[in-house]
């Protein structure tokens, strides 16, 4: 799969090589492949903590908006009321506000102890869910 145009004006987006194999797609739950190429979602909107990030296979990218976009949740991605403060929206950047149910997404399914967790506006959602299904092309069969 390769991108249309890079997500260059959003630093919470990036494809990277996988490094590991215990953590797992927040998408389908499966295990993530060493060596190969995904899709890494990072925490670089949030103001004071370490680093967080969720990986999701190259595969899942266009299922993942999907899920997204619809509304469906899952044991990764779901409603909940953020507890925390100091978090930014992976999808806008600005703060989520504390006390206020957003879209969390989460290493739930890893076999790392580890939680991590991500945040969306409920109202950036939609917006997530088109750029990173718009901006996905297929390979071409030759």
């Amino acid at each position: 799969m390769a991108l249309l145009e890079p997500f260059e004006d959003n630093e919470a987006f990036e494809w990277k090589k996988c490094n590991t194999a215990s953590q797992n797609c927040v998408c389908c739950g499966d295990s993530m492949r060493k060596g190969e190429i995904a899709f890494l979602l990072k925490n670089k909107f949030d103001t004071g903590g370490k680093d967080q990030y969720l990986w999701v296979h190259a595969e899942c990218v266009f299922r993942l908006g999907a899920l997204i976009e619809s509304g469906l949740e899952t044991e990764t991605i779901f409603l909940m009321k953020n507890s925390s403060n100091n978090i930014g929206c992976i999808e806008c950047g600005r703060k989520v506000t504390k006390g206020q149910i957003h879209l969390k997404l989460c290493n739930a399914m890893d076999a790392i102890r580890t939680k991590k967790n991500l945040w969306i506006h409920k109202k950036c959602r939609t917006a997530f869910s088109r750029r990173i299904k718009g901006k996905l092309r297929f390979p071409q069969k030759r």
